[in-house]
């Protein structure tokens, strides 16, 4: 699938998205299964899925991270949609929002240092949700 372009009509409040990923990290859990439909309920896709993250997402995070470094704009786009896909069907909410808002950035190729602001976000919610699939997959073994 490819990238869309967006039509923002209102400035993005990034500030805002990034308080609301930081804050309530520790008090609920960032992601929820129920954007999987039915296979939420099947216990080894979930294991599945969980492993796939950890296994990939952070890779991605770190490809993010040297594309936007050398501001290859289309790349940016295609690797912010992809994570914004993974992110979405988790309900990791606001990171999905904030890689939402990363594409329409790439596509107007306005700001590295907003990217790598928003990216550094991204990343630190990976990283809990990292290692507490890592914890559940262990629990679960």
């Amino acid at each position: 699938m490819q990238p869309q372009a967006y039509s923002q009509t209102a400035p993005v409040n990034i500030g805002h998205l990034i308080a609301a990923e930081i804050v309530p990290l520790a008090a609920r859990p960032p992601y929820d299964f129920s954007g999987l439909g039915k296979l939420a309920k099947d216990a080894g896709f979930v294991r599945e899925m969980q492993q796939m993250f950890i296994d990939q997402v952070p890779v991605q995070i770190a490809q993010l991270k040297a594309t936007i470094e050398v501001e290859d704009w289309v790349t940016i786009a295609h690797q912010a949609h992809s994570l914004k896909s993974t992110f979405g069907n988790l309900r990791i909410e606001p990171s999905a929002g904030l890689l939402k808002e990363m594409e329409n950035i790439a596509f107007q190729h306005r700001d590295k240092l907003e990217l790598l602001a928003i990216l550094q976000v991204v990343a630190t919610t990976t990283e809990v949700v990292v290692r507490l699939f890592e914890q559940e997959l262990s629990l679960a073994a």
